[in-house]
């Protein structure tokens, strides 16, 4: 029988209201596949609704997280607490992959490489969904099924671009097994909303692996170094964003490696690279809180201070703290565990810089005439500076999402846009300062 027709709005009002996270929920939920996810000529993926095949169903608005970032009722995340910096924790671990291959193959300790090869060795899931650079368009991400070790290698490393990961639910709504899904905190948002729609998702995800994410840039960042380094997209060979061929790698960090066709290199640091983090975010972007991915079963990032060549991990289920510490029995993981507190303190400054100036962030769009996503996190107080660099954060979206803006500030002096990255980032941060007094008088209670 077919579906009531509503008069709601459909996914493309989302894109036009500038609240499209471009995770993909909505194309890969459609049950008549009316939604198809699409690049932009800025490197964005939008989607688009075939009008003939829609049938005004509202499924695809209903799982958006761009427009209500929160899952509903899902009672296994109910606990998630906007209050606490870090999200819902039930252990903290600094780890990194046991082979030496794989944790040098990673961004920082191959960690999720290595538990998505033990999900798959131990038969916990039959595939893992992931994302690698693309083989025919290596400037491009691609999507994978992987089942194998080799399959997940393929898809080590942070890409810093968008990768609609969600469009993949159509393969999970079609075809049963049992999967994994490594997302950012938007897709596994969706995910956890196209969960309460559709109880194949429900069934056949079995696991969450969450990425921690500072702010999700657009292809235009690609498209500037590049022009920076005088390569065309099409001289590419290869790309990786956190290099592991560098001495910055060495001491943490990864880098920004092209490869061309004649066989030239050119490699920015990740120090250097990260600059671009807030002229290129996405507007949507700038209004998340999330920074440590709060709906995942298992969140995974950069150690800050903690670690070098390692992982920070934080365990949100019982589930999850089994199979990490199962993982680490098999060999496939090394752990040592890490307070809460110290985990806390180690992303203060991230935790300033994307949390607790997000009230700012709000109120800023909605005074400008921007629309906002349907949310309780922009309540709190907020000090002068923190409303500055949302300012400044907004003019970089809007700015920088244009076409011609990677060749116009490719023009301008690395010293200058890195003066001026770091102005807004020390805005949005400016309250860390008392987040660190308090932190440390928890730690010194502690000992």
């Amino acid at each position: 029988m077919a579906q009531a027709r509503s008069a709601g709005p459909t996914i493309g009002d989302v894109w036009a209201r500038g609240l499209c996270c471009e995770c993909g929920t909505c194309s890969g939920i459609c049950p008549t596949g009316a939604v198809y996810m699409l690049g932009t000529t800025t490197g964005a993926y939008r989607p688009y609704v075939d009008s003939a095949r829609c049938t005004h169903c509202g499924r695809c608005v209903r799982v958006c997280p761009g427009i209500a970032p929160e899952p509903g009722s899902a009672e296994r995340f109910s606990q998630v607490d906007g209050a606490a910096p870090l999200g819902p924790i039930t252990s903290c671990y600094l780890a990194h992959a046991a082979q030496a291959e794989i944790r040098n193959a990673g961004a920082s300790g191959g960690v999720v490489s290595a538990f998505a090869m033990y999900l798959l060795d131990g038969g916990v899931v039959d595939a893992v969904i992931a994302a690698k650079m693309s083989e025919g368009a290596p400037v491009r991400p691609a999507l994978v099924l992987a089942r194998t070790a080799d399959e997940v290698l393929a898809c080590a490393q942070s890409k810093y671009l968008p990768i609609p990961v969600n469009d993949a639910l159509r393969v999970v709504i079609e075809e049963p097994a049992r999967y994994a899904v490594i997302g950012l905190p938007c897709q596994v948002r969706g995910i956890r909303k196209a969960a309460l729609e559709n109880p194949r998702i429900s069934d056949r995800i079995k696991l969450c692996i969450g990425l921690f994410c500072g702010f999700r840039v657009s292809f235009n960042a690609t498209r500037f170094w590049l022009r920076k380094l005088r390569v065309s997209e099409g001289a590419v060979a290869s790309l990786e964003f956190r290099a592991r061929s560098s001495a910055d790698w060495d001491r943490g960090g990864g880098g920004f490696l092209v490869r061309t066709h004649k066989g030239e290199e050119y490699y920015i640091p990740k120090s250097l690279f990260s600059l671009t983090d807030s002229l290129f975010v996405s507007r949507r972007c700038t209004l998340c809180e999330d920074l440590t991915n709060e709906y995942a079963d298992l969140s995974v990032g950069d150690p800050g201070p903690l670690g070098v060549k390692e992982s920070l991990v934080l365990c949100r289920t019982p589930e999850a703290e089994a199979l990490l510490l199962d993982a680490r029995n098999r060999g496939f993981i090394v752990l040592r565990a890490v307070t809460k507190d110290l985990a806390t303190w180690a992303h203060l400054g991230n935790v300033s810089y994307k949390k607790n100036s997000v009230a700012a962030r709000f109120r800023v769009h909605k005074a400008l005439g921007f629309a906002v996503p349907q949310s309780q996190v922009a309540a709190g107080r907020a000090s002068a500076a923190s409303y500055l660099g949302a300012l400044l954060l907004l003019l970089n979206s809007v700015v920088c999402a244009r076409p011609e803006a990677p060749a116009l500030l490719a023009r301008i002096p690395i010293k200058i846009i890195e003066k001026y990255s770091w102005l807004v980032t020390l805005l949005l941060m400016h309250d860390t300062k008392t987040l660190m007094r308090k932190a440390i008088r928890r730690l010194s209670r502690a000992r």
